[in-house]
């Protein structure tokens, strides 16, 4: 049974989803045996299958990508807060593996945050480097499910 919070986070990711389909050229959102068989292609382990929500394709295809200047593997954050200083004031989790991927592939994996709200939707794609230069607080937080 999803609960409510996670309902409204499908949601959003979603609504996210549609806003970068519009804006990136390359946009890709691949099923499962396509992030395993990209993973292998670009000799990845896949233990990163689900540290990417979306891909943005520099070629033809998805069948076409054989090479990691090929494609663009986007973690996806979305907000709905209105941020005047976007993105200042964005606040997110993230996995040890997208960390460890954006830390260790920064030509290959980025974030991307996206502000959704009523005056103005933006995103912006940032790697380690650009990410790290604007981390304000930074801090480990375990989750434990009983």
């Amino acid at each position: 049974m999803s609960r409510p919070d996670n309902k409204k986070n499908l949601q959003s990711e979603k609504e996210g989803f549609r806003y970068l389909r519009k804006v990136l050229k390359g946009f890709c959102l691949p099923t499962s045996d396509e992030r395993k068989k990209l993973l292998q292609t670009l000799s990845l382990p896949e233990k990163y299958s689900r540290s990417f929500d979306v891909i943005n394709l520099k070629v033809s295809s998805l069948s076409a990508v054989s090479k990691p200047g090929d494609v663009e593997l986007i973690e996806i954050k979305v907000t709905k807060k209105l941020l005047p200083y976007f993105p200042e004031g964005f606040f997110f989790g993230m996995t040890k593996n997208e960390e460890d991927l954006l830390r260790k592939h920064p030509r290959l994996f980025r974030l991307c945050l996206v502000s959704l709200n009523r005056v103005k939707n933006r995103h912006i794609l940032l790697d380690y480097r650009q990410l790290a230069k604007r981390i304000r607080v930074k801090r480990v937080q375990y989750q434990i499910n009983l």
